[in-house]
């Protein structure tokens, strides 16, 4: 094997096990972090592929969620519509 494959294969190996690392100090379900282990462990491009399927994103703030009914937000937004040329016009022929 020639000297740059070996580093490549290090440098690849060091950045798995350090998602392995960070994969099973994570608070998780055991089974995500199995299945993401497998994924890890894959040679080149299973550390990639991690950071693809990892979500790592934290929850979302309670004002900032959609707590009504379906469509509550668009609701509001389509109530707000103006009214369009010929409503427009029939409002200035009716003041006449």
């Amino acid at each position: 094997m020639d000297t740059p494959v070996k580093v490549i294969l290090v440098v690849t190996y060091a950045l798995s096990a350090y998602f392995l690392f960070r994969l099973h100090t994570r608070p998780g379900h055991w089974l995500e972090k199995g299945a993401l282990t497998v994924v890890v462990l894959v040679p080149f491009l299973g550390w990639i592929a991690y950071l693809f399927l990892s979500e790592n994103v934290p929850p979302q703030h309670e004002d900032l969620k959609n707590t009504g009914p379906r469509g509550f937000y668009t609701d509001r937004m389509i109530t707000r519509t103006r009214p369009g040329p010929e409503e427009q016009d029939a409002d200035t022929d009716n003041r006449r």
